[in-house]
């Protein structure tokens, strides 16, 4: 095969996986190593050594042990050595790769007026460094050959449990000392090295020979690696968001019985972290009008969303398509005018990393978070008719009564009156009853409701109460022998009416006209037309 073939080859498997040479499937733990450039991640190590006269035989594998661990350690890495016997010191704060400065501050041998073992300072000392340590990963060892014993004087001996407490206390307190990877090393099996746990209840206490320290670190730096690795997780993992966001959430004016389309991006906010995003549909949580007091009802727009897995790189932006079918809108009579409505869209979304598996492993949950994916949009809707149909409409009308004259009369006026001019609401309710414990609504003036209201419903004149239906009784006006008259009608509960307030409510089973003085009993509402 020439070479020419092989360039050619290699550009069209280049371009069939958009611009990578090589797709995983799946990755595995060292793919979250390169990904998250782990070996840059610093770390705060706090080394811990018990320098009392006990330790004077194994003294020299520990400190032999600290000056070879520094040699696997990183140049990100700070450390600190603490030595602690009747009282704690820190004796070195620097780099951890900084060899032979760590050799001379380290002790040859143990304090030879160290007749004392006093861990409570020390673990004092230890979480003064880890606040100092900044948002690098913390951790510490801490190494001891015998039991507790603190001086006399010592708060950890007057005052033992009260002051191993405010330690605890003081950590939960830290975020930084909270989440420190602490081991304890006890050279015996009779060391109190258990006592960290009150401080660090995740502490990983061992028992351990002097001579197998050196051991023990190299195994220690590969732990470190994996815990370097799960801070970047939890932090890429507690700030990285996948946010859905209108491109212009004011989508205008739609038309009865059309299909149009309106876009939104999703954006990820992730630095490493690839995703996948999968939106299958879309509805609206809430629908109102912010013109008048009626809504739509069941006459909502219906909503598709194309199904498709989005893959958003770390920091990119893509658009999102949502299809929007409009079922056809019964307009009213009268000038045409544009209706706002205002509406909660909901997005169903999932959301997946492909390095999920691998995350798992690491004992962390790869939940990806979705923010927007209920939001705020408008819409006007046109209404009425065009001045151009009302115009002919008169015309009819005209024509009408000039050629059939008094007989065209009478059918005209009562479209006239009955259809376009419907009178306004007029009136006053007073409540004179309401159930127990319910405080009594305050008197409605109907002239402020249009030409139609609702009681016990989500429209002007709400009540509650186990016998108050959504919609419970229709208020409306109609022409009668010239003049406006007020009428209510049942709807879905049970509405009676008594023409004065000594005679007995009857439940009205046709729309009833209302007149001064009548009592309306809406389940343990009473409600007087004045």
């Amino acid at each position: 095969m020439s070479k020419r073939i092989v360039i050619v080859l290699l550009a069209i498997l280049f371009l069939i996986n958009g611009g990578r040479l090589y797709a995983k499937e799946g990755y595995d733990e060292a793919d979250l190593y390169r990904l998250f450039d782990v070996e840059k991640v610093g770390a705060n190590l706090v080394v811990v050594v018990d320098t009392s006269l006990s330790m004077k035989n194994d003294f020299p594998s520990v400190t032999k042990a600290l000056k070879s661990f520094s040699k696997i350690l990183q140049p990100s890495d700070q450390l600190t050595v603490i030595t602690f016997d009747n009282q704690a010191k820190v004796v070195y704060r620097g780099p951890a790769t900084a060899g032979d400065k760590i050799r001379k501050a380290l002790p040859k041998a143990p304090n030879p007026k160290g007749n004392r073992t006093d861990m409570g300072v020390a673990v004092n000392q230890v979480l003064e460094e880890l606040k100092a340590g900044g948002e690098k990963l913390p951790v510490v060892v801490f190494m001891t050959d015998g039991a507790e014993d603190p001086p006399p004087k010592s708060i950890f001996a007057t005052e033992h449990d009260k002051a191993w407490g405010k330690l605890k206390d003081r950590a939960n307190n830290e975020p930084v000392a909270k989440d420190a990877y602490v081991h304890g090393i006890g050279f015996n099996k009779n060391t109190d090295i258990d006592l960290l746990k009150r401080v660090w209840p995740r502490t990983q206490p061992l028992t351990l020979n002097p001579r197998e320290l050196s051991v023990y670190f190299v195994d220690l730096k590969e732990k470190i690696r994996k815990e370097r690795l799960r801070l970047e997780l939890s932090k890429e993992l507690e700030h990285g968001k996948i946010k859905i966001k209108a491109v212009n959430p004011n989508w205008g004016g739609i038309r009865s019985g059309t299909n149009f389309s309106r876009y939104f991006t999703v954006t990820s906010s992730y630095k490493k972290l690839p995703v996948e995003i999968k939106t299958t549909k879309a509805g609206w949580s809430e629908f109102e009008s912010i013109t008048n007091s009626k809504s739509l009802e069941r006459r909502l727009p219906g909503f598709r969303v194309k199904s498709e897995l989005i893959r958003l790189e770390p920091g990119q932006s893509r658009r999102l398509a949502l299809r929007v079918k409009v079922p056809k809108l019964k307009g009213k009579l009268g000038l045409k005018s544009q209706e706002k409505y205002r509406g909660n869209i909901e997005f169903d979304v999932a959301g997946k990393t492909p390095y999920a598996a691998s995350l798992r492993t690491l004992g962390a949950e790869p939940r990806i978070e979705v923010q927007g994916a209920d939001q705020t949009i408008w819409f006007n809707r046109p209404v009425g008719q065009s001045l151009y149909l009302l115009l002919a409409l008169a015309l009819a009308g005209l024509a009408t009564v000039v050629i059939f004259w008094r007989r065209a009369v009478t059918p005209a006026g009562m479209l006239v009156y009955r259809h376009i001019w419907t009178p306004q609401l007029f009136g006053r309710f007073a409540f004179s009853g309401a159930p127990t414990g319910t405080p009594l609504p305050k008197p409605l003036d109907l002239q402020q409701f249009g030409r139609r209201t609702i009681i016990g419903s989500s429209g002007r004149v709400k009540l509650s109460g186990p016998d108050v239906k959504e919609k419970h009784a229709e208020i409306f006006t109609k022409w009668e022998a010239g003049a406006p008259e007020v009428v209510i009608k049942e709807c879905e509960g049970e509405v009676r009416v008594a023409k004065t307030s000594t005679s007995v409510p009857v439940r009205i089973a046709e729309p009833t006209p209302l007149k001064a003085g009548n009592i309306i009993q809406v389940g343990d509402y009473r409600i007087q037309w004045i």
